[in-house]
């Protein structure tokens, strides 16, 4: 059996362990993933709509969205939806890599990808509807089809473009991390001169449509008006708390990429490969750069993390395309087996503030129920954010977790200044405020959400 064709087999053992212990997660915390913040949202609006919540035109995350719908337009209980919704990505994944590895043959896209899901993950699991990290799986799945040798196949002409427009869409950073894999492949010769110019154009050009004729949010703008710090804190651009927290993680959580990064450049430098180590090195100092610096009072934080994982993606690439190769099978296959299972155990270590997180808000619903309402708000100072981080969605949370047994047990608790904001709603006593929005409580779904005709109480703690 020759090499290649061990690197395969090997290949398909990783991915069902790594895989299959993350779906492991997902599925144990499901509550913690699906009750936390935006994916509280999109789970509601899911149930409430009977659609997808499609946000940005970010049309990527359908997939995974398509479990919870399915769900609910199949009456399951509320419990089942959410749990689907959590593991609906790691499934996802599975399908991809199997594709990759097993229908692409190329098992080193499939390390690639296995990297990247893990290398800088660990609270960002549970921040698990980002449409960033989507996107990059979109991203590895059109590389492994550009891969594929069989160059004059019709299917290539058809899914390539789909899969590239899909990648564009799912996030506007997202080009950074294609402009660097194209341009690795291109540098190591495994992609042409035309083909590379017509890539890049291509998606240059599906980004300024979507950004001239599709119109975006304040989020998305709001996002990427961080820019801006390039001027303002010129030039201590090295100084930010988010910088602060990426030095400290790499003796840390972000310990396994700094090595890998070490042993990158170390190769590149022994073997004077001087473009390649400016290209990926730099390339990745300057990605870190724009994200810290147009975020510079982030520290721990989900979103922050959200926006490193690509940096997994861009080293694993050397790694997997000009290191592993020239090792010895099984020498490599033991130190990726290590690595992986240390990023495993700093994801399931993550879990501590979010299952604390989970049952902090159990215990504001467990005080509600001797009140005869089901619709509260506390003061502003109750929902300490050392305990349950971000409260935008709180009501959304709150909503889905006292439903889960019944829809007659749902109870619903908001801040007192967002309750204070929407007073004109109160008029109804039978409405459903949150942050940004009031709903009908006749649009809610009976079978799920039981709002009772009252007005909001502050909970008595």
């Amino acid at each position: 059996m020759d090499k290649h064709s061990t690197a395969n087999k090997a290949t398909y053992v990783l991915g069902i362990m790594v895989l299959g212990a993350l779906l492991f997660f997902s599925i144990r915390f499901w509550k913690e993933r699906t009750l936390m913040t935006d994916m509280a949202y999109h789970t509601f609006v899911i149930a409430q709509t009977g659609d997808f919540a499609i946000q940005n035109h970010r049309f990527g995350a359908a997939i995974t969205q398509a479990f919870p719908l399915v769900a609910f337009k199949l009456g399951l209980p509320l419990k089942t939806a959410m749990q689907l919704y959590s593991s609906s990505f790691y499934i996802w994944y599975l399908v991809v890599f199997a594709i990759v590895v097993w229908g692409l043959k190329n098992w080193r896209m499939g390390i690639v990808l296995l990297s990247f899901l893990t290398l800088l993950v660990s609270y960002s699991f549970f921040w698990a509807q980002s449409e960033y990290p989507q996107g990059m799986v979109f991203l590895i799945l059109f590389l492994s089809a550009l891969l594929y040798p069989a160059g004059s196949a019709a299917w290539k002409f058809i899914l390539l473009p789909v899969l590239l427009v899909t990648t564009v869409f799912c996030h506007p950073l997202i080009i950074l991390s294609l402009i660097f894999g194209v341009s690795y492949f291109f540098l190591n010769k495994e992609i042409a001169l035309p083909k590379f110019i017509a890539i890049l154009s291509l998606a240059v050009l599906v980004l300024i449509c979507k950004s001239l004729f599709l119109k975006t949010g304040n989020y998305e703008a709001g996002k990427m008006g961080g820019v801006k710090n390039f001027i303002t804190l010129f030039p201590h651009y090295f100084t930010t708390k988010s910088w602060v927290f990426f030095f400290r993680q790499l003796v840390g959580d972000y310990a396994g990429y700094f090595w890998v990064t070490l042993l990158v450049a170390g190769y590149y430098l022994k073997n004077r490969f001087y473009v390649k180590l400016v290209w990926v090195v730099g390339f990745s100092i300057a990605y870190l750069l724009l994200v810290n610096v147009s975020f510079p009072d982030l520290e721990k934080n989900t979103y922050l993390q959200n926006l490193h994982l690509p940096l997994g993606f861009m080293i694993a690439l050397p790694l997997v395309y000009e290191i592993l190769p020239k090792a010895k099978l099984q020498l490599w296959v033991a130190a990726i087996v290590l690595l992986f299972a240390f990023r495993l155990g700093m994801i399931w270590q993550s879990h501590t503030f979010y299952t604390g997180r989970i049952a902090a808000i159990e215990n504001l619903l467990e005080k509600s129920k001797a009140q005869p309402t089901n619709k509260f708000w506390v003061e502003d100072n109750v929902l300490k954010p050392e305990i349950f981080g971000e409260t935008w969605a709180f009501s959304y949370e709150t909503l889905l977790l006292s439903s889960i047994p019944s829809p007659d047990s749902t109870r619903t608790i908001e801040v007192q200044s967002v309750v204070e904001q929407y007073a004109f709603l109160l008029e109804s006593d039978f409405v459903f405020i949150n942050r940004y929005h009031g709903w009908d409580g006749n649009t809610l779904p009976p079978r799920y959400f039981n709002l009772k005709h009252s007005k909001y109480q502050k909970l008595q703690l």
